[in-house]
Parts: structure tokens; C-alpha cells; sequence
């Protein structure tokens, strides 16, 4: 909740486990990340086109904030792109087994469709009575922007929420519902967890190195 983009979970979840894991819990969890990430950019970029095809949606945007918004993608593009070509890291990641970065894709789909139908159902529970089809596609660009802002997690809600209510507003909804629904999102999938594991990490204890006998 307190590190930037969540970077503390790569250190915080290799605690976990032994020092000579590390590299390849590491390994993992980028894995991880990246295709949550992969899976945002392609339906947040299928739900952008259609709001703009639809309600104009990109054209509106501010050319500054659009041209921003260009380049930083075409940073990340680099940057991953030298990454992938350094010797090191591609012996690193081409030791994964396909079958897992495979089985990671298909989990960050279908937690990426289980969160984009849990802010669909509170749209609904608000009465937000809006086209299915259209709903979604504005939930997946919402998310699409809010991934490129750089964020605490503790106050991702606000982040989301803004978001959120710049894209619905194309869509003529309630705003104070849009972040009412965006802080239920919070707290639900990440407040409440994060509360709940705190419990545990608080009584964790790393293993100490057994000292070998003379």
C-alpha cells in the first residue's frame, strides 16, 4: 500500500522464501506483473477505439496530455524491447516454462475480467443503468489510463476515481456514484486484504540460517 506502482511487492513477497530463491521469485513475479499489464494495454486499447469511434472519446483528450500520454508508452516499449535483447535477462526469462507464462496470461485475464465485472455489478447495484457492451468498454479504458499513472496504492481509489469519472462522463453518468463504486473498489480488493494480511506479516518471522556443527 505504501511503495509506488506497488513495487514493494517484488522485495516484500521474496521474503517468503529462502535467499536462494529469490532471483527466480523475482523472475516470477515480473512475469506476473507484465501480463497483468499486457492484458490491461490490450483492452484498454480495444475499449479507447471504440469510445472514440463511438463518443469522440480520444479526440477530446488534451493534444498535450495525449502527446504525453504517447510518449510514455513509447518509453515503456523501449525500455522492455532492451530489456528483452539483454543476454542476461533472455537467458533468464527463456528458463521459464511456456506452460507457465501461458497459465499466468489466462489467471491475469481472468482477474482482469473479474474486476472489470465487479465495477460493472456496483454500477448496476447504484442503478447506473447504462448499455453492457458500452459499460465495459469504458471500464477497460478506464483502467487502461489509470495503469499509466504513477500511484500509491493507499490512494489509488482517488487515482481510479478521477479516471473513472473523466471517462464516464462521456457517458453522461453520475459522478459521485462513478467514485463511490471506484473507493468500494479500493477497499474491497485492496483496503480490506491488505488489513487482513497485515495480520500475518506482522507475525512472520524469516527463517534463520541453521549454523553448521564443527
Amino acid at each position: 500500500l505504501l511503495t509506488p506502482n506497488r513495487i514493494g511487492d517484488y522485495m516484500a513477497k521474496a521474503l517468503y522464501y529462502s535467499k536462494n530463491q529469490t532471483k527466480t521469485i523475482l523472475k516470477l513475479n515480473a512475469i506476473g506483473q507484465f501480463s497483468q499489464l499486457f492484458i490491461t494495454l490490450i483492452f484498454g486499447g480495444l475499449g479507447l477505439l471504440y469510445l472514440h469511434f463511438n463518443v469522440g472519446f480520444v479526440a477530446s483528450i488534451n493534444p498535450a496530455l495525449l502527446l504525453i500520454f504517447v510518449g510514455l508508452m513509447l518509453l515503456v516499449i523501449f525500455m522492455f524491447k532492451a530489456q528483452f535483447y539483454n543476454h542476461r535477462a533472455k537467458q533468464l526469462y527463456c528458463a521459464i516454462k511456456l506452460s507457465i507464462m501461458i497459465n499466468t496470461l489466462l489467471i491475469s485475464l481472468l482477474r482482469y475480467l473479474i474486476f472489470s465485472h465487479q465495477f460493472y455489478s456496483l454500477m448496476l447495484v447504484f442503478n447506473l443503468q447504462i448499455n453492457y457492451f458500452m459499460s465495459m468498454m469504458a471500464i477497460f479504458s478506464m483502467y487502461f489510463l489509470a495503469s499509466v499513472v504513477p500511484t500509491f496504492s493507499l490512494f489509488d481509489w482517488a487515482i481510479k476515481g478521477s479516471v473513472a469519472v473523466f471517462v464516464f462522463s462521456f457517458l453522461e453518468v453520475n459522478a459521485l456514484a462513478i467514485l463511490e463504486i471506484s473507493l468500494l473498489m479500493w477497499m474491497l480488493n485492496f483496503a480490506l486484504p491488505a488489513l487482513w494480511g497485515s495480520v500475518f506479516v506482522f507475525q512472520f518471522k524469516t527463517a534463520k540460517p541453521i549454523a553448521q556443527s564443527s
